[in-house]
């Protein structure tokens, strides 16, 4: 049958408490309205958009080009080649 596996991994957004969010929080978008100032990712859900109270947005525009590599840097080196 030759079939083959293909994984494709999205990184959009962390969970709320996960290492990255805890450890980094300048990497995940700001949010003033939320109390850990942790913007909330959403999703769409037929009539609107809804959040997700568990995961938080990764900022990949963030204007910092040093953090903007910091994050390159760990997703290559940590997560995509675990």
């Amino acid at each position: 049958m030759n079939i083959r596996l293909c994984f494709d991994l999205v990184m959009n957004h962390v969970g709320v408490n996960s290492k990255m969010a805890q450890r980094a929080p300048d990497w995940i978008v700001e949010d003033v309205n939320q109390p850990n100032g942790l913007q909330r990712a959403k999703y769409w859900e037929g009539k609107g958009w809804s959040f997700w109270n568990d995961l938080v947005l990764i900022n990949y525009v963030h204007p910092s080009e040093e953090i903007r590599s910091e994050m390159w840097n760990y997703m290559t080196d940590y997560v995509l080649f675990w």
